[in-house]
């Protein structure tokens, strides 16, 4: 039953692929194909009363959210096993959980009938409503005479020279109606007089779909960064198990944001007023399913190319966690966003670790069997080639750069990192590089080379060697057999814990 479920399922996706895929297709290739369909569409809307109320796209997205969230709500209690929270569960609470699919499904802590919701609807309307009725409603494609018209404005006297130019420059600016008695409120709406094609209208609703996604995303993380935004945004975080009613369990500002930025993404692209009405279905189906806390079978992110959508799953995660996944719908801003904090976690760590290293008053001195000039080189490649035995030519080459190498083996450069996450500075000199001091010390204590010294570990005087040549030659090149040694010898504590990077 499962196997033919999933591939009912999988069938069902690629049926939608193909259908949107063709859809979009011929709308944009070949637009002809739709446009008489179109063009009876937008006769009849624009002689709709209703349609040209200014209210008309608050009571719209109204109807839509409610036609979108209450089905969402019906599936959510009749089939718990889609419900992302029960596919939390771990292995052993499995039997338990086969037991519970035969009770009748338990209603979500917050869920509410819809005959209780009549203030959150109220809530959501009232600042929407207002907007509606005191602000003119400006589309592309209207004549500005009929903007003016609609806002209760005298045309003659307005389109003169200097106020026209005026209002094309703040087009997208909100122009407050001309109160007067027989007009007190904005109550209609210009529209265009051309229908648009099938072509501008799938451009327009991914454009404006992909638009809202990045403003929204800025939006969002501005609430979970700035600290008073963030205490408006906490409570849309408190609930037990997600559900479809959380979608509208926001502040009213939150809400306010999610209408102008969808207006805005609309605007800046100049787009049709049909366009205007599409998005609203597609925008809060969208908004609705990734708080439903399903796992639908046909979720939209199943549709997408795998990696494009973040659907339920994703946000649920970030109700849980609240520190990744703030872009709605797609995964790009958050990817970019992703990249760019662990690029910068990186370069902190990078510079804490530069600082620790800096400031270390302990210096761990790794002293080579060799100059640094040309000559010193060419003199040690030669003792490389004919050395044989035990006795290396450079037993501490050996460990930092494997022999004749120029770059460090990765081995040192982890050991390296260890001895420095322990506070120690590690200094790595030719013979002819060593600083006056040191190289005092040597030339009495009669110090052969290669040699490792610690300097600072008692006082900041203190210099003794810690490994001489055979114990540097005993490593054969291991950089983990260094460090065991420096431990052995209490100059490394025995747990070694390293930032990471």
């Amino acid at each position: 039953m499962a196997s033919r479920t999933d591939h009912t399922s999988g069938f069902s996706i690629i049926g939608a692929r193909v259908a949107i895929l063709a859809t979009l297709s011929v709308a944009v290739f070949f637009p002809g194909v739709f446009q008489p369909l179109l063009n009876q569409t937008w006769d009849y809307l624009r002689q709709s009363g209703p349609y040209r109320s200014s209210t008309f796209e608050t009571f719209w997205t109204v109807f839509c959210y409610a036609a979108i969230e209450v089905p969402l709500t019906v599936a959510f209690m009749r089939h718990p096993e889609w419900r992302l929270a029960h596919q939390h569960d771990n292995a052993a609470d499995r039997g338990q959980q086969e037991s519970i699919k035969e009770e009748p499904p338990k209603k979500p802590k917050g869920m509410r009938r819809p005959a209780r919701r009549g203030m959150e609807a109220l809530v959501y309307v009232a600042p929407l409503l207002t907007l509606d009725l005191l602000m003119i409603k400006k589309f592309a494609g209207v004549p500005l005479e009929d903007m003016l018209r609609s806002g209760n404005y005298d045309v003659p006297s307005m389109l003169d020279a200097d106020k026209l130019s005026l209002h094309k420059a703040h087009f997208l600016v909100p122009s407050v109606h001309n109160f007067s008695f027989s007009s007190p409120l904005q109550t209609k709406r210009a529209l265009p007089l051309e229908p648009p094609s099938s072509r501008r209208l799938a451009l327009e609703l991914i454009t404006s779909l992909v638009l809202y996604d990045a403003l929204f995303f800025a939006f969002h993380l501005s609430l979970h960064i700035i600290p008073g935004l963030k205490a408006w945004h906490k409570p849309h975080h408190k609930h037990g198990e997600m559900h479809p009613q959380i979608t509208n369990q926001l502040h009213v500002f939150e809400r306010l944001g999610l209408v102008l930025l969808a207006n805005f993404s609309l605007n800046i692209i100049g787009s049709h007023v049909l366009t205007r009405t599409l998005f609203v279905p597609i925008f809060v189906w969208l908004l609705v399913e990734i708080h439903s806390g399903l796992d639908l079978p046909w979720a939209y992110d199943k549709i997408l190319p795998a990696g494009w959508g973040g659907g339920a799953r994703k946000h649920a995660a970030h109700h849980r966690e609240g520190e990744t996944g703030m872009e709605p719908y797609f995964n790009w801003c958050d990817d970019v966003w992703e990249a760019v904090s662990h690029h910068q976690h990186l370069s902190t760590r990078r510079q804490d670790r530069c600082k620790l290293i800096m400031s270390a008053s302990k210096q761990l001195i790794i002293i080579y069997n060799a100059d640094s000039t040309i000559r010193g080189k060419l003199q040690y490649a030669y003792r490389k080639l004919s050395s044989l035995g035990p006795d290396p030519a450079c037993a501490a080459c050996d460990i930092t750069h494997g022999g004749l190498s120029l770059s460090e083996v990765p081995g040192w450069q982890k050991a390296k990192g260890d001895i420095e996450a322990q506070g120690w500075k590690v200094t790595q000199w030719h013979r002819d590089e060593i600083e006056s001091g040191v190289k005092s010390w040597i030339e009495q204590e009669q110090v052969r080379y290669p040699t490792v010294l610690a300097k600072g570990q008692t006082d900041e005087k203190d210099i003794r060697q810690v490994m001489d040549p055979t114990e540097l030659a005993e490593c054969a090149g291991d950089a983990t057999k260094m460090v065991d040694t420096l431990r052995k010898k209490a100059v490394l504590a025995d747990s070694v814990q390293q930032p990471s990077l």
